[in-house]
């Protein structure tokens, strides 16, 4: 079990082999657009103002590959990790840091998924969320259960004790104390980690 001042990377984002998988079938999808785009929009022409009626189709595989390296940035940028009391949640383009020992501190869920596209449909399980605010600062949430299950039991137990780590007053304490009493109960019941 990690202690509150021990730095512990969470369970989050995506694993080894989903990386990699992501960037091999990626490449041609940044490639090959790079390519038509320099067919398209000729650099010798591109300042001479003679563009081709053409060289706005350029837009099409520039969409293409813009969507294709948000994704892969995204697949790679993802992480959690708790240093101290402090959890740093990095997404695609932004990471937020919340104090769990200071701010207001509440457990609440998502609807999953499966397939995509017109084939999405609920799955009937719901995603557990951790979300943290501080006083005029960014909501941050942290999913408590990702494609391999629920995250490790001295995770959630790491998040619990950062959460009780700061003093707090009236129905903030009650509030945090109820959310930190579920991350252990996640952590340490086989029932709840069932559902």
């Amino acid at each position: 079990m990690s202690t509150p001042h021990e730095p512990l990377e969470l369970s989050v984002g995506a694993s080894t082999g989903a990386k990699i998988t992501t960037g091999l079938f990626s490449i041609p999808f940044i490639v090959i657009p790079l390519f038509m785009i320099s067919i398209l929009l000729r650099p010798d022409r591109l300042f001479e103002g003679s563009l081709s009626p053409l060289s706005f189709l350029a837009a099409v595989p520039l969409a293409i590959m813009v969507l294709f390296l948000r994704g892969a940035l995204g697949t790679f940028r993802l992480r959690a990790a708790l240093k101290g009391s402090v959890l740093e949640v990095r997404n695609t383009f932004v990471t937020h840091r919340v104090d769990l020992a200071r701010a207001r501190i509440w457990l609440d869920s998502s609807t999953e998924y499966a397939g995509a596209g017109s084939n999405r449909r609920p799955t009937g399980r719901r995603i557990p969320h951790l979300s943290a605010q501080e006083p005029g600062g960014p909501k941050v949430r942290l999913a408590l259960r990702t494609a391999e299950g629920f995250l490790p039991p001295y995770e959630l137990t790491a998040l619990a004790d950062a959460v009780e780590s700061g003093h707090r007053t009236g129905p903030e304490a009650e509030e945090t104390s109820q959310a930190a009493g579920l991350l252990r109960r996640l952590g340490t019941d086989p029932l709840t980690r069932i559902l």
